[in-house]
């Protein structure tokens, strides 16, 4: 799909919403944004690409997903910076999905193949899979 050259109110105005918040808080803590499922991520992170495409702030920014969420920030997101921001049970949740599937991978006889699983398993989006590839490298060269 191809980017907008023309602003859309109704899709744009979802991505400014997002900003507002983003832009109150101090930096460089990303924000966190939880969605219902890993294709309202997909959809989500598109349409900052797109806003951010249209406005000509590409270099700017940076937006991940992240399983079912959408990391927005300035520069480089990291990991930890945006689990910080999480409260309570969805906090606990997420932290909990995502560390087990490192503890999995620190734990697997072979890495690769339990790397190659992950690629093959379609609940899993190339963002959660690029932060673990991130935090397993960040480990082993500790």
């Amino acid at each position: 799909m191809p980017y907008s050259t023309k602003y859309n109110e109704e899709k744009h105005s979802i991505v400014e919403k997002y900003l507002e918040k983003f832009n109150v808080l101090s930096h460089p803590k990303p924000l966190l944004i939880q969605t219902s499922s890993l294709e309202g991520a997909k959809r989500l992170t598109w349409l900052f690409h797109d806003y951010f495409h249209l406005i000509g702030a590409t270099p700017i920014y940076s937006v991940k997903q992240i399983m079912s969420h959408v990391v927005l920030s300035k520069g480089k997101p990291t990991l930890s910076l945006a689990t910080s921001l999480r409260r309570g049970e969805e906090e606990q949740n997420f932290s909990k999905e995502f560390f087990t599937i490192i503890e999995n991978l620190l734990s697997s006889p072979l890495p690769r193949e339990y790397l190659s699983s992950l690629v093959k398993d379609e609940n899993i989006s190339f963002g959660t899979l690029a932060a673990v590839a991130a935090e397993y490298s960040r480990v082993m060269e500790s």
